[in-house]
């Protein structure tokens, strides 16, 4: 009996986890354009509610926190540090959300061919930063007509800022979606974790504010 070579083939089923996104990068591709190309199908304006949303959820927090309640008063450039933490916090959440439920969410893919799981978390997360990036723009603006003009150790922060922001929102996601196709309790879970992150980070108010209300403990946690 002739012996056949299989050690060209692969088994399906087995991956090599994040490993594999490297491998299936073109797959990674088509499936951060969907993500992009259908959040605002059939929609007339488009992406302009990539600026319009971000703008006036911020005018209404502006108005409660920094009119009503002072914050303008007390903090130097509070509409810059607002915008900034607010669009911040919802990149996060858009991220974590979205990665939460991504495996779920292309459930008709799966059941058809094998494929790297983890592509579906990653392209979530890539594709939250894709529209977070219109937002980037209205503040970098904003901060250009306050007179501030970012430096190299500024764009570097930012850059690493970000880079941080996303890990985690991505491995959070990734964790959360592989429980969330066995307890679709895990994305009430999430939703949760995402109106604490926007309460309980010094977005809204300054980081100050924790350390003479909470105390020294609270506040480094």
């Amino acid at each position: 009996m002739t012996s056949i070579d299989l050690s060209e083939y692969d088994v399906p089923g087995r991956g090599r986890g994040l490993a594999d996104v490297v491998r299936w990068r073109y797959l990674l591709r088509l499936l951060i354009r969907k993500g992009t190309a259908t959040r605002y199908r059939n929609s007339v304006l488009g992406w302009t509610w990539s600026y319009v949303k971000p703008l006036v959820q911020f005018f209404i927090y502006f108005a409660v926190m920094g009119v009503i309640f002072g914050m303008d008063r007390g903090t130097d450039n509070y509409p810059l540090y607002l915008f900034s933490g607010f669009i911040t916090v919802q990149f996060f959440n858009e991220a974590f959300g979205n990665a939460t439920s991504s495996v779920v969410g292309n459930k008709a893919l799966v059941k058809k061919i094998y494929l790297p799981r983890e592509l579906f978390p990653i392209a979530a997360t890539a594709g939250a930063f894709v529209h977070f990036l219109p937002q980037l723009a209205i503040l970098l603006v904003v901060a250009f007509v306050y007179g501030w003009v970012p430096g190299i150790l500024n764009l570097g922060a930012i850059l690493l800022g970000l880079l941080i922001i996303a890990l985690i929102a991505f491995g959070l996601g990734l964790l959360f979606a592989g429980i969330n196709v066995r307890f679709r309790d895990i994305e009430n879970f999430g939703e949760v974790i995402r109106q604490l992150a926007t309460w309980a980070s010094p977005v809204l108010y300054t980081w100050q504010l924790i350390e003479d209300h909470l105390g020294d403990v609270m506040f480094y946690v």
